[in-house]
């Protein structure tokens, strides 16, 4: 049984609750809560946060980079630093999640 991108976003919201955070971003934690080799939801969750009001006009990084206009760099630099989830960026991240899941049950 495949799971539906709102479940995914339940069980990753969940986890984050836990305090059992993923070690990647939202695309890469709800493709490996999903578990299936061809589905992935990455384009369905583009196509959400683009009306996140802190969406940082990158579809493929949405989290808006604090010191300028470079989310990818930005990005790299708190997954080597194993920081995707903590302060200000898991306040963030969190707020994403939560307005996807928003979304979802609102359509």
């Amino acid at each position: 049984m495949t799971i539906s991108l709102l479940t995914a976003l339940h069980i990753l919201r969940g986890q984050i609750e836990n305090g059992d955070y993923p070690r990647y971003g939202i695309c890469k934690a709800v493709d490996t809560i999903v578990d299936e080799p061809f589905i992935e939801y990455d384009r369905d969750l583009q196509l959400l946060w683009v009306d996140w009001p802190q969406y940082s006009g990158d579809k493929q990084y949405p989290i808006p980079d604090p010191y300028g206009d470079q989310p990818e760099s930005f990005f790299g630099y708190l997954c080597d630093e194993n920081r995707l989830w903590q302060d200000d960026q898991l306040v963030l991240r969190t707020s994403l999640v939560d307005f996807c899941i928003n979304k979802l049950e609102n359509q």
